[in-house]
C-alpha cells in the first residue's frame, strides 16, 4: 500500500491544501505549530473516521470539514473521502481519472479499508506502522500482546480475529455452559441440573400422590353423604324452630299486647270515670261561686270575727262583774297600809302614855292624821274605779256592736243565719274543690301529656292488632302446643348439626384443595415427564458442545503454540537487527516471552527491563519493536509507515543510524517521517528523500 495525495479542506489550520506523496522516504518538515501533527491526524481520519464522541475542529471557516486521501494498493488506485462535519463516507477505484465502484456505507467502507491495509483496529495502526513521539515508549506488554494478536491473526489467516481472540472467546463460551458455580447468576447448565433434581422430586412426590387421590376420594364421598344427610335434618329443625319461634313471638306479642291492651283500656275508662266526677263536682262548685277564690279568706275573716266577738262577751262579763264588786275591793290594799301604819303610831303613843312620857303627844298626833288620811283616800278611790269601769264597759259594748254588725254582714253574704252554718258550707266547699283539684290531677297524671283521642286511638289499634295477632294464631297454630322440652331438644339438636356440618364442611373444603393439588400433579406428570426429557437431551447437548468446545481450544491452543513458537522468534530477530543497528551493537537481543514480557541483552548483562534503561535506549527499544511488527505485519501489504517526530531522545549518533535503517527500510515500504529537526532535514537533503516543507505558505 502507498499513499499517493492528501488534500485538506477546513481542517484545523488547513482551509485548502494538498499534499502528493512518492515511494521511499517523504520528509514533512516544519517547526512547532506549523501542521506536522495535523497531517499525522488527517491521515488516520481518512483511514478509520473521527473517533466517536470527538468535535470536528474547523478553525478557519464554517464549511464543510473534509478530508480526502488517494492511496495504491494491489495496482489500484482507490479514494477515501471523509465530510468529517456531516459524519459522511465515500470510497470509489479510480480508474482513468474517473470514480468506480463507489461505496458510502460504514460498515462497508471499513471493511475495504482493513481489507488494503491488513489490520482492522486503530489501536494496532497507531501501535505498529504509525508512530507519534509523545506515544513512542507507550507499547507496554499489554499493547504489544494486542500488536501480537493482529500479528497472529495475519499469521493464522483468520479473518475475523487472532486465534488468541478466537481461544479466549472459545474459553468464555465453554465457561457459560459448563464452569464454576455461580449462585446469584447460574448458567444453563446447572440450572438444568437443578431443574432436573428438583423435576424428579416432584415426579416422585405426583407418584406417590395417586395412591393417596383414592383415599381422599372416598373419605370425600362419605363426607358428602354425611354432610347431605344433616344438612337435609338442619333444613327440618331449621324449619321446626322458625315455627316455634313464630309461635312463640306471637305469644309472646299476644301477652304484652293484651297487657298493654288492658292497661290502656283501664285507663282510659278511669280517665272516663274522672270527667265525669270532674264535671259533677264542677256543677256542685257553681252553687258556691261566690266563695270561689274568696273561701279561705272569708273563713278566716269569720273565725276572727268569731273570736273577736267571743273575747268582747267574755272582756264585757268580766268588767259588769268587776263593776259589782266594786265597793268590796277597792282600796284594800292601800287601807290596809294607812291602817298598819296608824296601828303602829297608837301603839306607840299607848305604851309612851303608860309610860307618862311627853312624846305621847307627839305620836298620836300622826296616828289621827293618817286615820283622817285614810278615811279621805278610800272615798275617792272608789269614785275613780267606778268611772273607769264604765267608760270600758261602754267601749266594749261599743266594739262588740262593731264586730256583730261586721259578723252579720258576712253571714248576709254567705246566706248563712249563724255562723256555725256559714263554716259548715265553708267546709263542705273546700271539700269539693279539692276533690275537683284531685280530680284534675289525676286525670292530668292518667293523660300523660296526651290527650284522650290519643289514648282511645291507642287503645283502638291495640285492640285491632291484637285481633290480627289471634286471628293468626287460631289460623295458622290452631292445635300447636309444643312443650318446652320439646322445643330445646330441637335447639340442642340444631346447635349439634350446625357445629358438624360446619366442621364437615371445612374438611370437605380441605379435601377438595388437597384433591385438587393431587389432581394437579397427576395432570402435571406427562409435562414433568416430557420436561425432563427435554432437559435430559438439553443437558446432552450442552455436555457435547462443552466436550466440542474443550476440543476446539485444544486445537486452538496447539495452533497459537505452533504460531507463537514461529513468529516471536521472527518478531524478536527483526527487532534485535533494528536495535542492535541503532545502538551500534551495544544491545545484542531483544527478547518476548509468550506473556508479550520485554528483556533485553547488552554487552555488560542479560534480561534487562526496558523500565531501567534510559528514557532514549527504551525509546529506541520499543522503536525497534514498533518497526518489526509493521514490517511483519506489512508482509503481502507492504503498509507506510508513518513518523511523528518519534527521534528527539536519541543521540546524533544513534539519530543518524536509525535514519540509515529507515533508509534501508524504505526500500520495502513507503515512509512518512514528520519532524521539526534541522539535523534530519540536512540529512534527507543529502538523499534522495521526498521534502515536504511546511515553513513556506
Amino acid at each position: 500500500m502507498q499513499l499517493l495525495e492528501l488534500q485538506l479542506t477546513n481542517f484545523k489550520r488547513f482551509t485548502g491544501h494538498k499534499f502528493t506523496f512518492t515511494p521511499g522516504i517523504n520528509l514533512v518538515w516544519g517547526p512547532n505549530e506549523s501542521g506536522k501533527s495535523t497531517l499525522h491526524e488527517a491521515i488516520c481520519c481518512a483511514l478509520f473516521g473521527r473517533e466517536r464522541g470527538q468535535a470536528v475542529e474547523n478553525w478557519n471557516s464554517d464549511g464543510a470539514c473534509l478530508v480526502r486521501l488517494i492511496y495504491s494498493t494491489d495496482g489500484e488506485t482507490f479514494l477515501i473521502e471523509r465530510k468529517l462535519t456531516a459524519g459522511v463516507q465515500r470510497l470509489c477505484v479510480l480508474r482513468g481519472g474517473e470514480e468506480t465502484d463507489v461505496i458510502t456505507e460504514k460498515s462497508a467502507v471499513e471493511g475495504k479499508i482493513a481489507e488494503h491495509l491488513g489490520i482492522r483496529d486503530k489501536t494496532i495502526f497507531n501501535n505498529t506502522i504509525s508512530i507519534r513521539q509523545a506515544e513512542v515508549s507507550k507499547l507496554t506488554s499489554n499493547s504489544l500482546s494486542s500488536v501480537g494478536n493482529e500479528i497472529q491473526r495475519v499469521l493464522t489467516g483468520t479473518a475475523q480475529g487472532s486465534a488468541s481472540k478466537a481461544l479466549s472467546k472459545l474459553r468464555r463460551q465453554q465457561t457459560d455452559i459448563i464452569g464454576p458455580p455461580r449462585p446469584k447468576n447460574p448458567r444453563e447448565y446447572e440450572n438444568i441440573t437443578n431443574r432436573l433434581q428438583k423435576l424428579a422430586e416432584t415426579l416422585a412426590q405426583a407418584r406417590a400422590s395417586r395412591d393417596r387421590i383414592v383415599k381422599l376420594e372416598d373419605e370425600i364421598r362419605l363426607l358428602e353423604e354425611k354432610f347431605s344427610h344433616e344438612s337435609k335434618r338442619l333444613s327440618e329443625l331449621e324449619e321446626l324452630l322458625s315455627r316455634h319461634k313464630r309461635w312463640a313471638e306471637l305469644k309472646q306479642k299476644q301477652l304484652e299486647i293484651g297487657e298493654l291492651h288492658e292497661s290502656v283500656f283501664a285507663r282510659v275508662r278511669k280517665i272516663n270515670d274522672s270527667l265525669a266526677d270532674l264535671k259533677f263536682a264542677q256543677k256542685e262548685l257553681e252553687e258556691d261561686a261566690n266563695l270561689i277564690g274568696k273561701a279561705d279568706e272569708i273563713a278566716d275573716h269569720l273565725a276572727k270575727l268569731y273570736g273577736k266577738r267571743t273575747a268582747l262577751e267574755d272582756r264585757l262579763s268580766q268588767l259588769k262583774q268587776t263593776l259589782e264588786n266594786l265597793p268590796e275591793r277597792a282600796g284594800t290594799l292601800a287601807q290596809a297600809i294607812w291602817a298598819g301604819g296608824a296601828l303602829v303610831f297608837a301603839a306607840a303613843a299607848i305604851v309612851l302614855g303608860l309610860a307618862k312620857n311627853p312624846l305621847f303627844f307627839l305620836l298620836i298626833i300622826p296616828a289621827i292624821a293618817i286615820l283622817a288620811k285614810l278615811a279621805l283616800s278610800k272615798g275617792l278611790q272608789r269614785w275613780d274605779e267606778h268611772q273607769h269601769l264604765n267608760q270600758l264597759i261602754t267601749s266594749t259594748q261599743e266594739e262588740l256592736k262593731a264586730v256583730n254588725l261586721e259578723e252579720q254582714s258576712i253571714l248576709a253574704y254567705l246566706k248563712c243565719p249563724d255562723p256555725e252554718r256559714a263554716f259548715a258550707r265553708i267546709k263542705a266547699y273546700r271539700s269539693r274543690a279539692a276533690r275537683t283539684h284531685e280530680l284534675e290531677v289525676s286525670i292530668k297524671t292518667l293523660l300523660d301529656g296526651r290527650n284522650l283521642e290519643d289514648w282511645q286511638k291507642q287503645e283502638a289499634d291495640l285492640a285491632r292488632e291484637l285481633s290480627i295477632i289471634n286471628h293468626e294464631l287460631e289460623e295458622h297454630f290452631a292445635e300447636y302446643s309444643p312443650t318446652t322440652e320439646e322445643a330445646e331438644r330441637w335447639r340442642s339438636e340444631h346447635a349439634s348439626l350446625l357445629t358438624s356440618t360446619a366442621n364437615v364442611s371445612e374438611r370437605l373444603s380441605k379435601l377438595r384443595g388437597e384433591l385438587e393439588a393431587e389432581h394437579r400433579n397427576m395432570r402435571d406428570m406427562a409435562c414433568i415427564e416430557g420436561e425432563l426429557e427435554f432437559l435430559h437431551k438439553r443437558k446432552a447437548e450442552l455436555e457435547f458442545l462443552n466436550k466440542a468446545y474443550g476440543e476446539a481450544i485444544a486445537a486452538l491452543e496447539a495452533v497459537i503454540q505452533r504460531v507463537s513458537e514461529e513468529y516471536l522468534p521472527v518478531l524478536s530477530e527483526k527487532a534485535t537487527e533494528c536495535l542492535s543497528h541503532i545502538t551500534n551493537g551495544r544491545y545484542t537481543a531483544v527478547r518476548l516471552t509468550p506473556d508479550w514480557v520485554i528483556s533485553l541483552d547488552c554487552t555488560e548483562k542479560t534480561g534487562v527491563a526496558p523500565s531501567i534503561v534510559s528514557t532514549g535506549t527504551s525509546d529506541q527499544v520499543f522503536f525497534a519493536l514498533r518497526a518489526a511488527c509493521g514490517e511483519l505485519l506489512s508482509s503481502g501489504h507492504k503498509l507506510p509507515i508513518i513518523l511523528d517526530d518519534p527521534f528527539v531522545s536519541f543521540d546524533r549518533e544513534r539519530l543518524e543510524r536509525t535514519l540509515l535503517f529507515l533508509g534501508k527500510l524504505a526500500s520495502r515500504n513507503q515512509i512518512l517521517l514528520l519532524t521539526h529537526d534541522p539535523f534530519t532535514l540536512e540529512w534527507a537533503k543529502q538523499t534522495s528523500c521526498t521534502i515536504l516543507d511546511l515553513s513556506k505558505p
